[in-house]
């Protein structure tokens, strides 16, 4: 068995060197301050806010990681990188190395709205008391991920739902064939010439 040509004690693994003295060659992405929503924990990410579960976003940075090795993981939590290489019995090899990661609290564009009291729809609930919460909760469920609520507020024979954005209550509506409601629309404000707003949608059940 080669012995290591730098230590020259211990047998050679990796090429013509041993675990110890080989000094695998990474390069480091420069950088990487990620925004994370601290409201809703959306990321900043790839240009957009979007969730990002940690195994995928591990992954994603990752792969920013250049250099010849088999693999790379990433702890997100440690901010390190872990790096493996095989050795020439068959067998891994893993070197940890600090990685650029910085992550920042900040609020995305859903999130600001909804604490400035932003909403562009209505959605008023009337009727048997059983049929708006089964309602209810079929739309907010729905409208995860989708919008945000800006607020509820229970009214004389139901509840009216604060929508932040109007497409995503219609989609609601259509998806579920839902046809037998009043549709009514205000105006709100007027951005760039154009004439925005609000809706107002009654069901009762």
């Amino acid at each position: 068995m080669d012995v290591c040509i730098k230590c020259g004690k211990r047998a050679a693994e990796i090429g013509l060197l041993c675990r110890s003295c080989f000094v695998p060659k990474i390069k480091m992405p420069k950088p990487i301050t990620i925004i994370k929503c601290r409201d809703c924990g959306k990321l900043y990410i790839q240009g957009k806010w979007q969730h990002m579960t940690t195994k995928k976003l591990s992954n994603y940075l990752a792969k920013k990681i250049k250099g010849d090795f088999e693999r790379a993981e990433l702890d997100i939590e440690n901010k390190e990188a872990h790096i493996y290489y095989n050795t020439d019995n068959g067998e891994e090899v893993e070197y940890t190395f600090p990685f650029p990661l910085k992550f920042e609290k900040g609020l995305c564009p859903q999130c600001s709205r909804a604490h400035g009291g932003y909403y562009e729809a209505i959605f008023q609930l009337r009727g048997d008391p059983k049929k708006i919460r089964r309602m209810k909760n079929m739309f907010l469920r729905y409208a995860h991920d989708k919008t945000f609520i800006n607020k509820e507020e229970e009214k004389h024979g139901g509840i009216d739902i604060y929508v932040g954005h109007s497409k995503v209550l219609i989609q609601f509506l259509a998806e579920n064939r839902i046809k037998d409601y009043k549709l009514s629309r205000k105006l709100h404000t007027q951005k760039e010439g154009k004439r925005q707003y609000r809706i107002t949608i009654a069901l009762r059940l």
